[in-house]
C-alpha cells in the first residue's frame, strides 16, 4: 500500500504542476517568468512538506494520519478550481507585473496542496522502516518508486491528459485521486471507524461531480475551445467579428460578412512586400494563426504559391473550419514548428512572412541572428522577409522592438518598418504592430519615401485590392531606430521573456 501510495502522490504532484502552466496562462500567458514561478513554488512547497511530515511522523506514526495527509491534500486540489479565476483576476488587476503576478498566484493555488504532498514520503518511510538497518534501503526504494511516478505523471500529462481532457477535469480527477489513496490508506490500516471510509467516498463523488466553472474567454459568444500542447485556444464571435485567441491575447479576426477582411489592419500591411519585390511568386508564412494574411494572398494573388507552417496542429485545423482557409496545390498547410521547416525545407521563397509572435510569450528561437540567417538562405535573390514586431518605436517601452529590430537588421541591412496607425496618433511610445521589411539590398533603390509612395499608387491601381492601401505609406517610419543600449538576440543569449516585460511598462 505505502508503495503505491507514494507513487500515486509523486505522479499526482508532477501532473499538478504541469496542468498548472495552463490554469495560469490565460492570465499571465506562458512565459519563463510563469514556468519559473511554478517550478520554484513547488520546490520550496516539497521541501516544507519533508521537514513537516518528518516531523509529524515521529509524533503520530499512523497510518490514518497519513490517510488524513492525503485527503487534505486532494481537498486543498479540488478547490482550485473554484478559486483560480477570482484569485488570478484580483492579483492581476492590482498590476504586480509579469514577475511577481504569476509567483504571487502560484504561491496561492499550489502551495498548500504541495506542502500536503511533499508530507507523504518521509511519513510512508517512518511507517515502513521497522529496522533501523534498512532504514536507508527502505528510504531510496520509497523515494525511487515516488520519483518514478513524477516521471509518469510529467509525462502522461504533457502527452496525453492536457490534450485530451480540459484543465478542470484533470484538476478535478487530481482531487478524487488523492483522496482515494488516503481512502486505500484507511482501508489497508482497518480503521474501525466506517463512517471515515464512508465520508472520504463522499467527498471524491462531490469532487467529481462538481460542475465545471466558466472558462474566461473575454465578451462574446464562444463558438469553439480546446486545451492543446500549446495553448488554451478561444474562438469567439462578438459584434460582427470572428476572433482567435491563445490564452489571453487576440492572434486574429475576421468580419463575419466578409471571410477575407481582417479586423486586425496589420495583416493588411504584409501586401506591402510587393513593393520591395514586385515579381513575388513564392510565399513561406511562418505563424498561422486565423490564417487571414495567406487566405488574402490565395485568393488576391492567383500566380503565387504560398506554403504556411503552424506549429500547433489544432491551429491548423480551427483555422480551416471556423476561418475558412483553403487548402490546395497553391496554399499548403503544415503543421511543423517554423525553425524546423526553415531548416529542413528545399523550397526557395520570394517572401517570407514572420508572425509567429503573441502578446504574452514570444518563441525566442524565432528572434535570433541564426534563425534570420536560416531564413535568409531559403531566400530567392531579391527575397524580401515581413517581421510583424509588436513594440514602441521611441521611448521607455521600445527596448524590445529595438533590439528586435538590431538583430533583423544584422541579417538584412535594409529595413523598412510601418508602425501601424503612427500617422493618426502620433505616439511613438505606444505599443503597436510594427511591420518591419527586410532585404540584402535596398530595395527602393536609394528612392526612399518617393520611390515607395510612386509604386503603391501604381500597385494600388492594377494588383492590390486592399483598401486604403495608398495610406499606409504615411506610417513609413524614417528615422534612425537607436541601438545604444540593446544588443542583438542570439541562440545564446535572447531574454525575450525579460524584454515583453520592458514593453508592457506603461508609457
Amino acid at each position: 500500500m505505502l508503495y503505491f501510495v507514494v507513487f500515486g502522490s509523486g505522479a499526482m504532484l508532477m501532473s499538478l504542476e504541469m496542468v498548472g502552466s495552463r490554469i495560469l496562462a490565460p492570465y499571465f500567458g506562458t512565459s519563463i517568468f510563469v514556468w519559473g514561478s511554478l517550478i520554484g513554488v513547488f520546490l520550496g512547497a516539497l521541501s516544507i512538506g519533508y521537514f513537516l511530515g518528518g516531523a509529524l511522523s515521529d509524533r503520530a506514526p499512523r497510518t490514518e494520519v497519513l490517510a488524513a495527509v492525503l485527503v487534505a491534500s486532494g481537498a486543498t486540489v479540488a478547490v482550485i478550481p473554484l478559486v483560480s479565476t477570482p484569485v488570478q483576476a484580483w492579483i492581476l488587476g492590482r498590476d504586480p507585473g509579469p514577475q511577481l503576478g504569476p509567483l504571487l498566484a502560484c504561491m496561492a493555488l499550489f502551495f498548500v496542496p504541495s506542502v500536503f504532498m511533499g508530507m507523504v514520503s518521509p511519513y510512508a518511510i517512518k511507517l515502513k522502516a521497522r529496522d533501523l538497518d534498512r532504514v536507508g534501503n527502505i528510504a531510496g526504494r520509497l523515494y525511487g518508486i515516488s520519483t518514478f511516478g513524477s516521471i509518469l505523471g510529467t509525462l502522461a500529462t504533457s502527452f496525453y491528459l492536457i490534450p485530451a481532457l480540459g484543465v478542470q477535469a484533470i484538476i478535478r480527477s487530481l482531487g478524487a485521486g488523492l483522496m482515494g489513496l488516503g481512502l486505500l490508506a484507511l482501508v489497508s490500516a482497518g480503521a474501525r471507524r466506517r463512517t471515515q471510509w464512508a465520508a472520504v467516498a463522499a467527498l471524491i463523488c462531490l469532487v467529481l461531480l462538481t460542475p465545471a466553472a466558466v472558462s474566461p474567454a473575454g465578451p462574446g459568444r464562444v463558438v469553439y475551445e480546446a486545451q492543446t500542447l500549446y495553448h488554451q485556444i478561444y474562438v469567439v464571435d462578438s459584434e460582427g467579428v470572428r476572433y482567435l485567441k491563445f490564452n489571453n491575447s487576440f492572434q486574429g479576426g475576421m468580419l463575419l460578412d466578409d471571410p477575407y477582411q481582417s479586423s486586425f489592419p496589420y495583416a493588411d500591411y504584409f501586401h506591402l512586400s510587393l513593393v520591395f519585390n514586385p515579381e513575388i511568386k513564392n510565399v513561406l508564412v511562418v505563424g498561422l494563426g486565423g490564417g487571414m494574411a495567406p487566405k488574402r494572398f490565395h485568393r488576391d494573388y492567383p500566380h503565387m504559391s504560398i506554403d504556411a507552417v503552424e506549429i500547433d496542429p489544432v491551429v491548423v485545423r480551427v483555422a480551416r473550419q471556423y476561418f475558412h482557409v483553403p487548402e490546395d496545390d497553391r496554399l499548403r498547410l503544415f503543421a511543423q514548428d517554423g525553425r524546423q521547416f526553415v531548416q529542413k525545407t528545399d523550397q526557395r521563397y520570394d517572401l517570407v512572412i514572420l508572425d509567429a509572435y503573441y502578446a504574452d510569450s514570444i518563441p525566442f528561437h524565432l528572434t535570433t541572428v541564426e534563425f534570420f540567417r536560416e531564413v535568409k538562405a531559403c531566400l530567392n535573390p531579391g527575397g524580401v522577409v515581413a517581421f510583424n514586431m509588436i513594440g514602441a518605436v521611441e521611448g521607455r517601452s521600445s527596448k524590445l522592438f529595438r533590439t528586435m529590430h538590431r538583430t533583423f537588421q544584422t541579417v538584412f541591412p535594409h529595413l523598412y518598418s510601418f508602425p501601424i496607425g503612427m500617422a493618426q496618433d502620433g505616439q511613438t511610445g505606444s505599443i503597436r504592430n510594427v511591420i518591419v521589411f527586410g532585404t540584402a539590398s535596398d530595395a527602393l533603390g536609394g528612392g526612399g519615401r518617393g520611390v515607395l509612395v510612386a509604386r503603391m499608387r501604381l500597385l494600388a491601381a492594377s494588383r492590390v485590392s486592399i483598401k486604403g492601401f495608398e495610406g499606409f505609406a504615411a506610417d513609413f517610419w524614417e528615422k534612425v531606430i537607436l541601438y545604444d543600449d540593446v544588443e542583438a538576440l542570439t541562440d545564446d543569449h535572447a531574454p525575450v521573456d525579460t524584454l515583453l516585460h520592458v514593453y508592457r511598462q506603461p508609457w
